[in-house]
């Protein structure tokens, strides 16, 4: 499983590598963007809806950082017709 984050304001891009998708590997993802995002800033993540990214351990973990921001893409179908 790939995480990867964009610094939109430097190019800068970090990733990371997990042996899966558990939310405790999203966690320490976090974290790690958490203490390289500058003091005085705002992370902000747009994340798709998997699983991981929107359970009981990340929720909890987001309520702590007050500078760290997660938004979730929205579930669309398609229709065809």
């Amino acid at each position: 499983m790939l995480f990867a984050a964009l610094n939109v304001h430097g190019g800068e891009i970090a990733g990371w590598v997990a042996d899966s998708s558990r939310s405790d590997n999203f966690v320490l993802f976090l974290k790690d963007l958490i203490e390289q995002t500058p003091a005085g800033l705002d992370l902000h993540c747009i994340c798709d809806n998997l699983s991981a990214h929107k359970s009981a351990v990340v929720k909890e973990f987001l309520e702590r950082p007050e500078n760290s921001h997660v938004q979730l893409t929205t579930r669309r179908r398609t229709r065809r017709g």
